[in-house]
């Protein structure tokens, strides 16, 4: 799950970064403009993303947490019990 949501993360931040600099080279911005522009979108929606992975990683603990401390385990066996 961690690998899917770094992928996820990387690509979206090549999207948007790709998205400025094409931007910024159609509005016949000057060349360092764009690639300060590319490199702040960049490092936002990493910024973003790693945040966002860190929230689910951390609520999925939890409730791994919360499973095996009542005795239900993953697969609930030890409930049935």
């Amino acid at each position: 799950m961690r690998r899917f949501l770094v992928r996820l993360t990387l690509a979206s931040s090549l999207v948007a970064t790709a998205i400025v600099s094409v931007l910024g080279v159609v509005n016949r911005a000057p060349w360092p403009l764009v690639l300060t522009r590319a490199c702040i979108a960049f490092l936002i929606v990493a910024t973003v993303g790693i945040l966002a992975s860190f929230i689910l990683m951390r609520t999925a603990l939890r409730r791994y947490y919360e499973q095996t401390r009542h005795g239900g385990g993953l697969d609930g066996a030890r409930a049935e019990r």
